[in-house]
Order: C-alpha cells, then sequence, then structure tokens
C-alpha cells in the first residue's frame, strides 16, 4: 500500500481522470470518517467532477473496530483517493485495503501538523500532581489508536489546518481545479480560525474550567478554550468503567470540584446520568461532528460548534 503526504501524490490518478469520458469526468473520492468527508465537501463545493462518498456511516462515530461490508470494498475499490483522518483513527482499512487495492492512494489529513496531545489521558493525579500518579484519584484513559489523539477534527483550529491539508492532496491528484480547491479551503479555513478565535474570546469569561468528558474527541478544543479536563469516563475501544472504576469517578468529581459532565450524541447516556445524580454535577451533550447527517448543509459544523460553545457558557460562567 503507497500511502501519500498532502504534498506527494500518484500523479497516475490525474491521468486517469483525465482520460473519463468527456461528458462526465469524474473524480470518486472515499472520505474514512464523517468528520473528514464534511471537511472535503468543502473544498470540493466548487468542483461538480468530483464525488465525495463516505465509508464508515454517518451514524456510526468514532470506527474503533468497524468491520468493512461488501459495498465498502466496492466503493474502495472504486476509489481514486482515499482520505483519512490518520494518527491511527483508521487502522480498520489498512488490512481491507492491502487485499483490494494495495496501490491505493492515501490522503492523510493529519500530515503535517506537529502540535498534538497523547493519545491516552493522562490521570487526574497526573494533571495535579505534576507529573506523579495519585492511584486514589486514577482516572480512565480514553482511545488509544496511536500514539496521539486523533481527534483533530473536534476543534475548530485544527479543523483549519485539515481543510489546508485536503485541498493541497486534490490539486496534485486534479491539477486543473486546483485554484478551486486552494479557494474553496482558504475560505473555511478563515471561517474555522474566526470561529475558533470566538470561541476562545467567550471561553476567557468561564468561572470554572474542570470538566470530564466521556472520551477524550474534545482534548483539543479544551485545549483551545483552556479547560481542564480531569477524568475521562470510557476507557479504551469504547470500555465502560467498571463498578469500582465508577466509584473512583464519583470521589473524582466530588474531590475535583467539576463544572460539568460532558457527553456525545452518539452514546448512551447511562453511565453520566447516573454520575450525576450521585454527584450533582451537571450533563450536557456537546457534539463533536463525529456523526451527523450525510445530507449536511456547508455550514453544520460552524453552527453544531457555536452550539457547543452556547452551551459550555451557560454552564461554565
Amino acid at each position: 500500500m503507497k500511502i501519500y503526504s498532502a504534498l506527494f501524490l500518484l500523479a497516475a490518478v490525474a491521468v486517469s481522470a483525465h482520460h473519463a469520458p468527456a461528458a462526465e469526468p469524474r473524480i470518486n473520492l472515499v472520505c474514512s470518517t464523517y468528520p473528514i468527508r464534511l471537511l472535503t465537501r468543502e473544498v470540493t463545493a466548487e468542483v461538480p467532477s468530483v464525488k465525495v462518498d463516505l465509508l464508515v456511516p454517518a451514524e456510526t462515530g468514532c470506527p474503533h473496530d468497524y468491520v468493512l461490508t461488501p459495498t465498502d470494498m466496492r466503493r474502495l475499490m472504486r476509489a481514486d483517493a482515499v482520505i483519512v483522518n490518520g494518527l491511527g483513527l483508521d487502522e480498520f482499512l489498512n488490512k481491507p485495503l492491502m487485499s483490494v487495492k494495495p496501490d491505493a492512494v492515501i490522503i492523510d489529513t493529519s500530515v503535517g501538523i506537529d502540535d498534538l496531545l497523547p493519545a491516552r489521558i493522562p490521570t487526574v493525579g497526573q494533571r495535579h500532581a505534576h507529573g506523579h500518579e495519585d492511584d486514589e484519584t486514577h482516572a480512565h484513559h480514553g482511545d488509544a489508536h496511536g500514539d496521539f489523539n486523533p481527534h483533530l477534527f473536534a476543534s475548530p483550529r485544527h479543523a483549519a489546518r485539515l481543510v489546508m491539508n485536503i485541498a493541497a492532496a486534490l490539486s496534485e491528484i486534479d491539477p486543473e481545479h486546483a485554484a478551486s480547491y486552494d479557494a474553496a479551503a482558504r475560505n473555511a479555513a478563515e471561517r474555522l480560525r474566526r470561529l475558533s478565535q470566538d470561541m476562545a474570546l467567550t471561553a476567557t469569561e468561564f468561572a470554572r474550567r474542570k470538566i470530564v468528558t466521556h472520551h477524550n474527541v474534545f482534548d483539543y478544543l479544551a485545549q483551545d478554550l483552556e479547560l481542564d479536563v480531569v477524568a475521562v469516563i470510557q476507557g479504551g475501544h469504547g470500555q465502560e468503567p467498571t463498578a469500582t472504576e465508577l466509584r473512583r469517578l464519583i470521589r473524582v468529581l466530588r474531590e475535583h470540584k467539576v463544572a460539568v459532565l460532558i457527553t456525545e450524541p452518539q452514546y448512551r447516556d447511562n453511565v453520566v446520568t447516573v454520575l450525576s445524580a450521585e454527584t450533582g454535577v451537571p450533563l450536557a451533550t456537546l457534539d463533536p461532528l463525529a456523526t451527523g447527517p450525510e445530507d449536511a448543509d456547508l455550514d453544520y459544523y460552524l453552527t453544531v460548534m457555536r452550539a457547543n460553545i452556547e452551551k459550555l457558557q451557560r454552564l461554565l460562567q
């Protein structure tokens, strides 16, 4: 399998697209996950010859151990390029691609982004004792797909960088429309950066900053807003906490005076409901854009993130 950065891609793809029937030139892109498709659609909005498909169903969220269907495999075989999140989130694709399309062109949207957070959430003891873990306040670790947290898409600041990477890659594949990709990406990136700045400005007014999240999808957003994620409820690969871990989390919530418990639309709220009821810590559902409607409009990312910051503003001021 050949993996290409956003700056170096297989020129043969452009040649095959050039020889497509003149009446309907088409470049078939397959995005591994919902947020990557959402951002890719923004970059390709002005190029009707590009088709952007989604591999993992829109309601799935973080794919973990997603198993590809025969339809998925056929979609991969027809793809001119596969656009992935990177940082280990798309590991479920490795073997199937080697099997059906070993020469696949892969666009890794995370290439060149170096200010990455670790994949595993530090424990509460590590956060508050400057590196010395306290077993009594040890909290659950989050998803560990690779060495780094892969959820860049949940931060508007990082999403701006993702769209620029996507545009650079597509310009290599389809140089005829490079100017369109670049213009669309620059426009999207500017809107995302403005949103990130507005959210950070709003967050300066927060009186409370300690939060607990369902899993570590919000780490980059929390970093942008200077929020302190003192614990993560769900362990690696979707593991719910044990009874012992629940008791520990209840103690953490009380001792650290956590302001809000944050869950996500795709998760059942049984555990967070119990934690909220036991501790009195309010519960909020924020949307990291890991899922959503397939036919979402191009402003969907901005709309959802604005709703997120409005909820946080009500709870943390």
